[in-house]
């Protein structure tokens, strides 16, 4: 295992990544700038410190997955996180793709236009209606009025051939899948928690959505290296069985046979 004795400066940092700009440059393939990138990778730097008690070779690989996805690592609206996390004593840098992350792969492969994340509230009102005419009603609560605890969470597809797909998971799922997190009372489960549950929906719904986009199905076995248990970095944890959700077992009876979704078990976030 590598060893970072020295803490890196945020100049030291900064080299480092314009040291691998050609490589970067051959990843991104057009998608974005190499410019552009060593800009936001470096202004990723600047703003997470703890990023520089990273090993280099992380960091190197955590900005190296971004360009090979076609993702900016850094920013208010980012495709993607460089985040760092201790493996035995050490600190490596891991990349996370965040929802937008997913949602510019999927829209990448062509059959989708755009996924947009909801969240409904108690005081909403909600109907669900699956089966041969499927159809979703969410109208938020009055502006003024308390909505209420967080119930549910969806995403809805706009697809190339115009239809509008949808997937839903309760709350319970969520936190089902919060639970099993080693991060699930700190970081984005805590900070971002509404964020993190879209990123789960998305997450499932993509697989039932016939996207063409080689670097999604990268994009989920990169990020699935972030869900570690304590000094077990590579091991990818998941998730064990559940009670049925009304909502899925009600989705994918809805589906025809094409549209199963694959035999491998879902991971965590």
């Amino acid at each position: 295992m590598e060893m970072a004795s020295n803490k890196l400066t945020l100049k030291s940092a900064a080299d480092l990544v314009q040291s691998r700009k050609h490589e970067f440059a051959r990843a991104l393939a057009g998608r974005i700038n190499p410019d552009v990138f060593e800009k936001i990778s470096i202004s990723a730097l600047a703003k997470n410190p703890a990023l520089l008690e990273c090993t280099p070779s992380s960091l190197i690989m955590a900005f190296a997955d971004c360009a090979a996805l076609g993702l900016e690592p850094a920013g208010a609206m980012a495709d993607a996180y460089v985040l760092p996390y201790s493996n035995k004593g050490t600190k490596e840098a891991q990349l996370q793709i965040s929802y937008r992350g997913l949602v510019k792969l999927a829209v990448r492969g062509g059959s989708v236009l755009n996924i947009v994340p909801r969240t409904v509230y108690e005081n909403d009102v909600f109907e669900l209606s699956l089966g041969l005419k499927e159809q979703l009603v969410h109208l938020p609560a009055r502006p003024g009025r308390d909505p209420g605890d967080m119930i549910a969470f969806y995403a809805v597809a706009k697809m190339k051939s115009g239809r509008d797909e949808f997937w839903v998971r309760d709350k319970a799922h969520i936190e089902r899948i919060r639970s099993m997190s080693r991060a699930k009372n700190a970081g984005p489960w805590t900070d971002h928690y509404e964020a993190m549950a879209w990123k789960t929906v998305i997450r499932e719904f993509i697989k039932y959505l016939p996207t063409e986009s080689p670097e999604l199905s990268l994009a989920v076995d990169i990020d699935d290296q972030a869900v570690v248990l304590p000094d077990d970095r590579h091991r990818v944890v998941h998730e064990a069985p559940a009670p049925v959700d009304p909502f899925e077992e009600a989705q994918q009876n809805s589906r025809p046979e094409s549209e199963a979704p694959s035999s491998h078990p879902d991971t965590l976030l």
